[in-house]
């Protein structure tokens, strides 16, 4: 903690009776149009928020509400004398004397105004007692100043407030009110008007002290020294004027002449702790450590428990790296009056420097729990957690540090650089563990080169043993592998004087539009490098593969050019409108070599809407299918193309499985994919295609669906080399 922050609080000394008034205007203030609302002018002027505000705005109140109730509407100062003379006769009613204080102060009369104040406030001395209190709240919120103000400080701004100066103090805020603040200048110069009665000591030294009051509030320490000089001529063996001298002294920079006012207040009473608390800070300030250090001892000896004494002796040899000595100097402090989280701070950053981490860390988490926000503790408690290799726990705390101050670079930086560290190292351990293994393959690869030497010797000897023996028997190898040779040159040109066997695969397809197209399964034509489609008059056109579906089993094939015979129209229907047990029949070439190549009619129902393991793609049917049956359609009992029929089961595997025949389980791919497919050709031949569809006395009308359908319905030869 800086020089400033330890002695500023005795500027209160002083500026009480200023800053009271100030910043807490009581019922003096120009009455507001709405003073029908209780007290409202007075009530304006307050924070609702602070308790401490709310405290003295109780006070005034209830000590001075009366007054404001005085005003009924606002009044211009210059009939203000007509008004208020009859309230103003009373010289022993507090009322009336503050009433003609403050008529006075408004048309200028300070004087007059100052006199009829004095006489107000020495009838109202009892409401400082009650003012005090809450004044006393209002400096402790300093958590260094709460540390020392103890009740021996209490007594003394006790005694000063009934002393006659302070009572011209008050007085002098009373009279100029907000102009303190508002009209600085102004009011010195009518100070020093009624200061004119150089007899009166009391009132000049309280005038010189109102006048650096001022000044110190309006941060001019240097023409607060003027006057503070003059304070302490008209009362040289007073210990407060020396003190109050120095401290403006300090303010401004004046090391030597700060030194000798506190030493002067020394000497006028040795026994004063406070001055000699004072001399310690203001030492320690002007980095005069070794007096610093004797000027604290020697206070402590006046009083040996002061908790803000032992802080300051810490800080102090905690500056000069005399780290054992701080740590005994704040533990001595925190044992007499904890909770004084900078102590912890402080006494963290002495642990750290004398590498007892764990002690270290234990005090920035205290100084943290009694201050969260404490950005400085967060940081140092990182530094420690990286100097130990916690390296999650030190980026957490920077990580908390930034959240309470975000532009602390001190911590970006170490964040920045723990993060870089992590990184490099990282970095590094992949290249040791590459550096390993690579070693590893060298020492490996050296070990197999060993062997692989001694094993090359070794067969250099057998052979070398045996080379006699070989080149005997050399002769009758090499006879052998040209036989050897001639054999293998007459069976390749035995291979090659073989005819290539060529292999057909067949099964059923069937033509969906005039555009040449043809749709089979995709097994059919698989690998095939040689494809034909026979139609029903005999005719064969040989086609390509134009679209394939591998996953669902589907191709279409483009024929080379159009069929002579003319074909008939079909539709494809919607597969996700059947049901189980709807009808369905379909038209194919089954076993053509064997049955013959006239299609073939079967039919049966829908037995699933899944196929085996409740596979979407495809229909369960008891329509018989036959090998070559693959690739044809499937019909609703509307003619509707529904699906294309696809597998059954393999009686092999399932009896192998089953110890069972499968008895006619058979599948069809579901038409919704075969409509997936259609976006896919190189031109578009989706046409709006309708047929009759099959009524009801079916077996005529069916019997005639298929007569013109199968021309429709073709055999596919798929030749394989």
């Amino acid at each position: 903690m800086s020089g400033n922050a330890k002695y500023r609080w005795f500027l209160q000394v002083y500026i009480f009776a200023t800053l009271f008034i100030v910043t807490s205007p009581i019922a003096f203030s120009a009455p507001t149009a709405n003073s029908s609302e209780k007290n409202g002018a007075l009530r304006n002027n307050y924070s609702q928020k602070d308790p401490l505000q709310l405290k003295l705005n109780a006070l005034f109140i209830a000590e001075f509400g009366k007054l404001a109730l005085l005003f009924p509407k606002p009044i211009d100062p210059s009939n203000l004398k007509g008004y208020l003379d009859p309230l103003a006769t009373n010289p022993n009613d507090y009322k009336s004397r503050f009433i003609s204080g403050f008529f006075n102060s408004q048309t200028g009369q300070y004087k007059k105004s100052f006199n009829h104040f004095k006489e107000g406030v020495v009838l109202k001395k009892d409401f400082l007692d009650k003012l005090f209190p809450i004044l006393f709240e209002y400096i402790k919120r300093d958590p260094f100043v709460k540390i020392f103000f103890d009740k021996k400080l209490e007594d003394i701004f006790n005694d000063i407030k009934n002393h006659d100066v302070f009572l011209n103090l008050v007085t002098y805020a009373l009279v100029f009110n907000k102009s303190i603040m508002e009209k600085p200048e102004k009011v010195i110069s009518e100070s020093k008007k009624i200061n004119s009665d150089k007899s009166n000591f009391s009132l000049r030294y309280a005038t010189n002290l109102f006048i650096a009051s001022i000044y110190a509030v309006n941060e001019q320490p240097d023409k607060s020294i003027f006057y503070l000089e003059n304070a302490a001529t008209l009362k040289p063996d007073w210990v407060l004027s020396h003190i109050l001298r120095g401290i403006s002294y300090a303010v401004n920079g004046n090391k030597y002449e700060t030194i000798a006012s506190i030493k002067k207040a020394i000497l006028l009473e040795p026994k004063e702790f406070y001055a000699r608390f004072l001399l310690c800070g203001f030492q320690e300030q002007f980095k005069q450590y070794s007096d610093a250090i004797a000027s604290c001892k020697q206070g402590l000896q006046i009083r040996p428990y002061h908790t803000a004494t032992h802080y300051v002796l810490g800080d102090i040899y905690r500056e000069l790296g005399q780290y054992r000595d701080a740590i005994a100097s704040y533990k001595e402090g925190l044992r007499i009056g904890p909770g004084y989280a900078e102590a912890h701070f402080h006494l963290g950053f002495a642990y750290r420097n004398l590498k007892q981490y764990r002690d270290a860390i234990a005090s920035y988490k205290e100084a943290i729990r009694i201050k969260p926000d404490h950005a400085s503790a967060h940081n140092n408690l990182g530094l420690v957690y990286e100097q130990l290799g916690y390296y999650h726990d030190a980026i957490t705390s920077y990580k908390e540090a930034l959240k309470i101050n975000p532009n602390d670079t001190i911590v970006h930086t170490n964040l920045d650089h723990l993060e870089k560290k992590l990184a490099n190292e990282a970095q590094d351990r992949r290249l040791e563990k590459k550096y390993r293994l690579e070693e590893e393959k060298k020492k490996h690869q050296t070990l197999k080169n060993f062997k692989e030497a001694d094993r090359l010797v070794h067969e250099r000897r057998l052979i070398e043993k045996k080379r006699k023996k070989l080149e005997t028997l050399l002769r009758k190898k090499e006879i052998q592998e040209r036989q050897k040779r001639e054999v293998l040159r007459i069976d390749e040109e035995k291979r090659k004087q073989q005819p290539k066997i060529k292999r057909m695969y067949s099964g059923t397809g069937f033509l969906f539009s005039d555009k040449d197209y043809v749709i089979t399964n995709w097994h059919i034509v698989r690998g095939a490098n040689n494809i034909k489609v026979k139609f029903i008059n005999g005719e064969k056109i040989k086609a390509e593969v134009a679209v394939k579906d591998i996953q669902n089993d589907i191709a279409f094939l483009k024929l080379e050019r159009q069929p002579q015979l003319p074909p008939s129209d079909l539709k494809i229907g919607d597969s996700s409108k059947m049901n189980i047990s709807d009808e369905v029949f379909t038209i194919g070439y089954p076993a053509h070599w064997l049955l013959g190549e006239n299609p073939k009619y079967a039919r049966g129902e829908v037995n699933a809407l899944s196929g085996m393991k409740d596979d979407p793609r495809v229909f369960q049917i008891s329509v018989q299918i036959q090998p070559g049956n693959s690739g044809g359609p499937l019909f609703n009992s509307s003619g509707e193309v529904i699906g294309i029929t696809c597998a059954s089961l393999d009686p092999k595997v399932t009896i192998g499985i089953f110890d069972a025949l499968p008895q006619n389980v058979n599948y069809a791919i579901k038409s919704s994919y075969i409509s997936a497919l259609l976006p896919m050709l190189p031109e578009t031949f989706i046409a709006s295609r309708s047929i009759v569809a099959v009524p009801k006395e079916y077996e005529n009308n069916r019997a005639n669906f298929i007569e013109k359908t199968k021309k429709n319905i073709v055999l596919i030869e798929a030749n394989r080399f």
